[in-house]
């Protein structure tokens, strides 16, 4: 099941994968991308038949430790892509820290990725003292299709602990 924070509940935010007992995990393309090169290179299938999945894929868990577990078993049986795989566990812990995440309320016309009045969260992360976003976890709450192009005059901003979401969004609209 994802996991909210208790500061963030009263938002309803990722209702579908909530109610499906899903997370969303947010994680680095380019360094996963990487990883699946190097065991392409060694002619390594990440399919592990016990877990029926490729292991790299990062939808249908239940929970970061769950995804965790599973990398650790990567780990376990291919210990020369320890390093780079605990560096890509290192990302995730990072960029999936929903405590710093920012909150857009979407106020615009409902359509196939926002609906009117609902809450979306924007993964935030920082980086060498440098924040990042991710854009916006749009209505399919996958990791996978998290929107960037969007009418920023559509949101207003509900939660920017780090000033960020600021510069894309008309800071007197900033709520919280």
């Amino acid at each position: 099941m994802a996991y909210i924070p208790k500061e963030h509940k009263k938002y309803n935010l990722l209702p579908g994968i909530t109610k499906n007992g899903y997370e969303v995990i947010i994680f680095d393309r380019k360094l996963m991308n990487e990883i699946e090169k190097d065991f392409k290179d060694k002619k390594i299938l990440l399919k592990i038949e016990s877990l029926d999945k490729n292991i790299m894929h990062y939808w249908d868990y239940n929970s970061y430790e769950q995804y965790f577990n599973d990398i650790d078993l990567l780990i376990s049986i291919f210990p020369f892509m320890k390093k780079k795989l605990d560096e890509y566990k290192s990302s995730l812990i990072l960029r999936n820290d929903k405590r710093k995440w920012g909150v857009l309320k979407y106020i615009g016309i409902s359509n196939y990725n926002f609906t009117n009045n609902n809450y979306y969260y924007v993964p935030i992360y920082e980086i060498n003292g440098k924040f990042y976003d991710d854009g916006i976890i749009d209505n399919e709450e996958e990791s996978s299709v998290v929107t960037t192009t969007y009418e920023v005059s559509n949101f207003k901003v509900i939660i920017d602990l780090y000033g960020i979401l600021k510069n894309k969004y008309n800071e007197n609209d900033i709520l919280h």
